[in-house]
């Protein structure tokens, strides 16, 4: 069998969108020192597939708080407009991937082992004094996004 050629791999690869608009805003009203937690909850409900997975994900175990979050206000108070923020990132990413078969990997464990990543690594640079620990949290966060690339 004859390898194909770059040109065909390239032909070939999966094309990975680009964040939404509604993480762009986000990311820049969380920069913003204007900016309050409703500022927040009113850009991320922008989105109400974005919301509903920040509220799921606020209530999993992962997080494991003693009552309910019912609303994206009250998960921007809990959780903070930062972790939030890193939150809609690490589900708009995993988003991007829905097509791929859950037998191959679960979207659930997939974001809670990424999430789990990035916060041992803001851990660890907090630890270590390192300045920007946010963007160590983001690479823990997409450590794995080449086996979703693969799986598509």
């Amino acid at each position: 069998m004859d390898k194909p050629d770059i040109a065909t791999l390239l032909r070939n690869t999966p094309k990975l969108a680009s964040l939404p608009t509604v993480y762009n805003k986000l990311n820049e009203a969380v920069d913003s020192p204007t900016s309050s937690s409703q500022d927040i909850a009113d850009i991320i409900m922008e989105d109400s597939a974005l919301a509903a997975r920040l509220l799921k994900l606020s209530n999993s175990a992962f997080f494991g708080f003693p009552s309910r979050i019912d609303t994206i206000s009250q998960a921007v108070t809990v959780i903070g407009m930062r972790e939030l923020r890193d939150l809609v990132l690490a589900t708009s990413v995993v988003s991007m991937f829905k097509d791929i078969p859950t037998n191959l990997v679960s979207p659930e464990s997939f974001i809670e082992h990424s999430i789990a990543t990035g916060v041992a690594a803001r851990v660890m640079a907090t630890h270590r004094r390192e300045s920007n620990v946010e963007r160590f949290f983001v690479a823990g966060l997409l450590h794995d996004i080449g086996r979703l690339v693969l799986f598509m």
